[in-house]
Parts: C-alpha cells; structure tokens; sequence
C-alpha cells in the first residue's frame, strides 16, 4: 500500500507565494526559487523541496504562510509556528503544493522572522550530534546530502519508465508507491559516484 500524503512528512513547508529576498536584495517567490541560488546574506540554497499540501495544516505569520509544525526562531527559542503567539490558523487551505528549502546556513529569513530549513538542524546541540555520530568532515550539505542524477530510470506501475527528472507528485512507481514529494539537491560540490548492478544496470548519484 502506498503511503497517504497526509501521513509523510509536509510539516516544514512554505506556500508557493512565499517571497525570499535574494543576496542582490531582488525578491523571488519560494516556488521559483532554483538549487543554487543563492538568498541573502550569502546563504545557499542547496535543496529545494515540493509536497503534496494534502493533510496540511497552514497559519498565517508575520505575512508568511507556512505549516504547523514548521521551526521558527521566538525569544531566542525554537518552537512550532503553531506555538507561535502571533499565528494564525488559516481554516481552507487550498493549494494542492507547498515547497521548503535546505540551505547552507541551514535558516530561511522571511520577513524578518528566521524560520529552520528542511533539515531542521538549528542548534549547536544539533550539530555536534550529526559531528559524533556521522563524523562530518565538510557541511552538512556535502557530508549527508545524497540522491540519484536526473537521468536515473525509474520504473513505473504501468511497466513503463521515467527518468528521475520527469517524475512528478502523484506518479505511481512499480510496487504501486505513491509520489508525495519530489526533492532536488545540488550536486555540483558533492561526490558523485556511478555504482554498477551487473546486467549493464548502473546507477549514478
């Protein structure tokens, strides 16, 4: 059986409109954002993130309309957006996506309110526990971060196959799982492997 989309992980995630000031003080909205760019105060966008918004429970806060269970930054303390005193619950959310960012400096500043990344990787706590136990010898970005090339073949329920690239939210892969997300890293500053399967199978990533 495939997983519903309301019981995966949506609880770090931005609506589409959610504009981000760029490191040239531009303006982009989150969903036009690209891997690579780069947000201001020179911090990388080294993921970006697309969800089914099914199942999700949105607030409204300091003009920016995230998820519930979102990290944001309060009196020097991290909480959910729903623990958040100034947010509002938004009762009909509608938009059938919504989208979060990994970044380099692992935070996402939106209208002056610092919100976690994907990651939520926020303390010095955090990162001394991902340096014990995975002995990170770079970013968390090039020490953890992992995937598969675009041209990487997927097969599909039906017998065909897609590229990894062309797969999109709502697909259904060859076991009958059900696409809830569809996730780019950036991978130019990774390394990047071929891996051979025998039979002339090989898989990039």
């Amino acid at each position: 059986e495939s997983a519903s989309a309301a019981s995966v992980k949506t609880s770090v995630c931005f609506d589409p409109s959610v504009e981000l000031v760029m490191n040239d003080g531009s303006i982009k909205p989150i969903v036009d954002i690209q891997v690579g760019d780069v947000l201001f105060d020179s911090n990388v966008v080294t993921a970006k993130l697309k969800l089914s918004a099914s199942g999700a429970k949105m607030y409204q806060l300091n003009g920016v309309i995230v998820s519930d269970s979102h990290t944001v930054r309060y009196k020097d303390k991290w909480i959910l957006v729903s623990d958040h005193p100034d947010a509002v619950k938004i009762e009909c959310y509608v938009e059938p996506y919504i989208y979060c960012l990994n970044t380099s400096s692992k935070q996402i500043l939106i209208n002056d309110t610092c919100f976690a990344d994907w990651d939520e990787v926020y303390t010095k706590e955090h990162i001394e526990n991902l340096n014990d136990r995975a002995g990170l010898n770079g970013s968390i970005h090039e020490s953890m971060d992992s995937g598969f090339t675009g041209k990487t073949e997927i097969q599909m329920h039906d017998g065909t196959t897609k590229q990894i690239s062309e797969i999109q939210i709502g697909d259904i892969l060859q076991e009958g799982e059900e696409v809830y997300g569809v996730v780019e890293i950036k991978g130019d500053d990774i390394n990047q492997y071929k891996y051979n399967f025998g039979k002339n199978v090989f898989i990039d990533g």
